[in-house]
This record gives C-alpha cells, sequence and structure tokens, in this order.
C-alpha cells in the first residue's frame, strides 16, 4: 500500500484507512485526515490503532481532551501495549497534568519491559519532556543493552549522561555512537566539548582526516570543524583552532538567512514605542513575585547564576523558556481578531494589550513544573527584549541582567555552533552590530525603568562569589543559604552548553579567552570600538 492514494469515502480496508489518516498527517492535509478518521472509526469502532491515530489527529488540533479520550478507546481494545501508554503520556502533558503523565510513561515500560523502542520513548518523553533525566537515564541505558547497535540510543544516552555531569560516561558512549554511524557529525562535536582535552589524548587526527575525506552533508563539516576548533583551543593551538573555527562558521553563515538590519530596526522600535512617558503611564499588571528572569546575550554566565539561585532550596531552575515570548504572540494575536502580525506591528500592538492577562497566561504556562516552590528562574537569554514588557505585566518579577567582557561575550558565542538560534553568531560584523544594538536597548531599558533590572558582571561574580551572591539573593528578597556557594553539588540536570562546567566550582580561565585570537578578531573589536564600547574597561 506504500505511496498508494485511498478513496476515504468509499474504502472498506481499515489499514487502507489509517494509512490515509497518517499520510495526511505527515502532509500537513488536517482536514483530510479528519475525515478519513472519522470514516475509520465510525467503520471499524474496534480498530484500535484507529483510535490512536484519532488521538495524534486530535493533538494535532489542539484539543488534548478528546486525544486524551481516543487513545484511552484505543487501550481499552489493546491492554497491554506500551506504546500506547507512551502517547497518552504525551496526551496528559498537554492537559498539564504531569505526574499522570509520568505514571503513563512508567506504565508503559511496566507493560514492555524487553521492548527498547518503548523504553527509548519512555526515556525520550521522561527527559526532554518533563526534564526528569534521572528517571530517564536507566530507561536509555537498558534500550542500549537491548538493541546495542542502534546508534541514536546510544547518542541520546550519552546526551543524558551529560546532563547529568557523568561527562567521562558521555564521552565514551558517544565514541561508542561514532562506531556505529560514522556519520553521525553532531556526536563528533559533542564528544570534543564534553570534555578538556589534552595534548596526550585528542581526536585532532581523527577529525582532520574526516575533512579530507570530505564530508557531503555541510551541516557535518561545520560540526566537525568546530569540534576541531575546540580541541585545539584546549591543547593551546590557537592559530589551528580559529582557523578551523573560520572555515566553520564560513561554512554556516553560507547557509543561513539572516539581516542583521531587521534586528537593529526591531530593537530600535522597541526603545521607541516603550518610552520613558509610557513606561511611566499608571498600568495594571499581576502580583505574582515567583519569575527571576535572567537574561542578556547567550555564553555570559548565565547558567553559573541560575545554578547558584537555584542552589537554595526557594528556587526551582525551570531553563530556558521560550513562553513569555509565544504568550506575547499569541495575546497580540487574540487582540488583532487572530491571524499573524508583521514583527513591526507586533512591537506597536504589545503596548495596547491587557497585561495582567500576559502575566497571567505566563504564568500558567510554565506549569506544571513550577508552583513546587516560592521562585523559578526563566533564563531565555532573549528575554532582554521584552523587560518593558515583563516589568509591566510583572511588576514584581526579578530582572537580573549578566554581562560579560564585549570581546569575550562576542567570542563565546562566535565559537558556539547553536542550533537554529543566534545567526547573527557566525560573522563577526553581524555580530558586532547586534552586540551594539542589544547594548542600545538594554541602556535604554535602564533609563525608562530604573532600578527595576540588577546588572551582575560575570567577572566579579567569579572573582567574588559570596558578595555578588548575598546582593543577588538579597535583590530576589532570599534569606542567605550557604548551599548558593556550593553550586558544584547541585545534582539537578542541565541542558544548557554549560552543561560539562557547572559540575566544578568557579574557575576564572574562561576570561580574556579573546586575547588568545586578538588578531583574528580585530574586525569585531573596531567594530565594538566605534559603536563607543570600550573592551578593556573594568566597567562595561
Amino acid at each position: 500500500m506504500q505511496g498508494k492514494r485511498v478513496d476515504t469515502a468509499s474504502s472498506t480496508d481499515p489499514e487502507a484507512l489509517l494509512q490515509v489518516v497518517s499520510q495526511s498527517l505527515a502532509e500537513g492535509q488536517l482536514a483530510k485526515a479528519v475525515k478519513a478518521c472519522k470514516t475509520l472509526n465510525g467503520g471499524f469502532p474496534d480498530f484500535a490503532p484507529g483510535w490512536a491515530v484519532g488521538s495524534r489527529v486530535a493533538l494535532k488540533l489542539g484539543n488534548a481532551d478528546k486525544a486524551l479520550e481516543f487513545i484511552d478507546r484505543a487501550l481499552a481494545l489493546d491492554t497491554k501495549s506500551g506504546h500506547l501508554h507512551i502517547f497518552r503520556a504525551q496526551c496528559l502533558l498537554e492537559k498539564k497534568q504531569l505526574p499522570q503523565a509520568i505514571a503513563s510513561a512508567h506504565k508503559a515500560v511496566e507493560l514492555s519491559p524487553k521492548d527498547a523502542a518503548v523504553l527509548y520513548n519512555a526515556g525520550t518523553f521522561l527527559g526532554m519532556h518533563c526534564n526528569e533525566h534521572s528517571i530517564a537515564c536507566p530507561y536509555y541505558e537498558t534500550a542500549v543493552a537491548l538493541s546495542p547497535e542502534n546508534a541514536e540510543y546510544c547518542f541520546s544516552l550519552a546526551a543524558v549522561y551529560r546532563f547529568l555531569g557523568r561527562v567521562k560516561e558521555a564521552a565514551a558512549t558517544w565514541d561508542r555512537a561514532i562506531q556505529l554511524a560514522p556519520e553521525y557529525y553532531e556526536a563528533y562535536l559533542l564528544r570534543s566539548e564534553v570534555l578538556k582535552q589534552t595534548v596526550d589524548s585528542n581526536h585532532t587526527l581523527e577529525l582532520e582526516s574526516l575533512v579530507e575525506r570530505g564530508i557531503k552533508d555541510w551541516r557535518g563539516e561545520s560540526m566537525v570543524c568546530h569540534a576541531l576548533a575546540k580541541e585545539y583551543e584546549d591543547t593551546a593551538d590557537y592559530s589551528r583552532s580559529f582557523s578551523w573555527l573560520k572555515r566553520g562558521t564560513d561554512l554556516r553563515q553560507k547557509h543561513t538567512r539572516y539581516d542583521v538590519a531587521a534586528d537593529e530596526k526591531t530593537m530600535g522600535e522597541i526603545a521607541q514605542q516603550f518610552s520613558l512617558e509610557f513606561m511611566q503611564q499608571p498600568r495594571v499588571g499581576g502580583d505574582s513575585e515567583e519569575p527571576i528572569f535572567i537574561l542578556g546575550l547567550p555564553r555570559t554566565g548565565s547558567t553559573l547564576l541560575e545554578r547558584i539561585l537555584s542552589s537554595h532550596d526557594e528556587v526551582f531552575a525551570a531553563g530556558e523558556l521560550n513562553v513569555f515570548a509565544l504568550e506575547l504572540v499569541r495575546i497580540c494575536q487574540n487582540s488583532q481578531g487572530g491571524g499573524q502580525i508583521a514583527r513591526d506591528d507586533l512591537v506597536r500592538v504589545s503596548t495596547t494589550i491587557d497585561y495582567s492577562q500576559l502575566a497571567q497566561n505566563y504564568i500558567e504556562s510554565t506549569r506544571p513544573r513550577t508552583g513546587q516552590l516560592p521562585r523559578f528562574i526563566d533564563k531565555m537569554p532573549n528575554n532582554f527584549l521584552y523587560c518593558g514588557l515583563i516589568h509591566l505585566a510583572m511588576p514584581k518579577a526579578r530582572i537580573i541582567h549578566i554581562m560579560r567582557n564585549p570581546m569575550d561575550s562576542c567570542y563565546a558565542m562566535y565559537k558556539r555552533l547553536f542550533k537554529g538560534a543566534y545567526p547573527m553568531s557566525y560573522d563577526q560584523e553581524q555580530l558586532g552590530r547586534y552586540y551594539l544594538a542589544y547594548r542600545r536597548l538594554m541602556d535604554h531599558w535602564g533609563k525608562v525603568m530604573p532600578e527595576s533590572i540588577l546588572e551582575v558582571r560575570y567577572e566579579q561574580l567569579v572573582a567574588d562569589q559570596e558578595t555578588q551572591t548575598r546582593r543577588v539573593l538579597g535583590y530576589c528578597g532570599l534569606d542567605w543559604q550557604d548551599s548558593c556557594l556550593h553550586f558544584e553539588k547541585n545534582e539537578a540536570p542541565s541542558t544548557t552548553a554549560s552543561a560539562s562546567q557547572v559540575r566544578e566550582p568557579i574557575y576564572k580561565t574562561a576570561q580574556n579567552m579573546w586575547r588568545n585570537y586578538e588578531e583574528q578578531l580585530e574586525p569585531l573589536r573596531e567594530l565594538l570600538e566605534k559603536g563607543g564600547i570600550d573592551v578593556n574597561a573594568s566597567k562595561y
């Protein structure tokens, strides 16, 4: 039946109808999927896969209640399917019933303890969607034991080891994934990043040989180039490091559609709309004190600050949430009758919305993960764009701007291969222009909402952790706890790019790294200094 189109109105074959629904879902033809699904389940009510695929359709349509009803009908017909319980867990999560969702994932494994795919999917659900990496880990380990030749299983297990701070096991498991699938290029990059390489122990010859043989996929080549840059930097061969880095970033930039002028324009428009006069007008916002926003640019020390704060027993680290931006867009669209809104129009419309409703929607969108502790941290860097909106919507929320030496900050972004984010980071000119626009906007926020944002400098945090930690805790209204000085003992998983480093005590070796590449980064330095940034100043 592969590829065959079926007339859903006349078909009497449930498998054929099932294929129509699945194919329609894959192609994004929801109306066709709904029609075929009604025919399927109306004509074959005892066919469990029909209700299961109906649940998928309902979830695509945003109807979690109907999706749960359909998956339960499927389970009534097929009571011992672990795979169905995995999808039931997804339905429950959409309904924000986290404990029940986790229980359903466990039930799937209980029913299918020897099914590697069920164990892997349960681990993926628990880790990726519930942040329960400690629970997911043994499921992944069993899946790998049951299916030792599956490179994807090995890759995911290695990633969980990294999140949990088991870095040596992560590196060894990525080795195994590479042996099974030599073209799994992301594994080479992550293996290089998870441990500090040495002159006596590194992978540079292996990686260079890969490039010499030729890598068809430009994404793969870029990953291998970044891996080489990381390993040569670890071994202090800075010339080779930057050479490979530039090759990788040039390749990525070549395949990235991005115009920094659009972001410069948007940030300028934000400053214009959220003027001092506008910000001083009386508004009604929410009264929640739960959120602590850590924002700025990536690779500036936000994960370090998050780990310090979340070592306090009243603070939960929720990670990099994109929900404030999503809820903002949603409420702006609803205020205009629905439909898409152009980016420039979005800035204007955001000055007219119900800020208390935005606050309520934001808090609710973080549930059920948040709410168990008095405070939670949202460390999405891009929230710097929304400081004004955050303050208007949640005047009691804390906003912390983490900063780092401008050149160190930009270089750290330049050398990081982000997944689909920060497209300005692969070109020195675009990166410099974006940095200047970001600084102009943050300076604006400082003027129109004074004393509402706490600035924390990475270098000062590293030099005197206790003083800076007391300062941050005081700003957040939290009592002192000694545990905040020993963040490296915090056993909570970390899924950021700094997952390996957060297990170590504070170190100073990341400061002034850009000095190793002064000649190569000269275009960036000149651009920043022409924009009024003193890259050598103690305050920036």
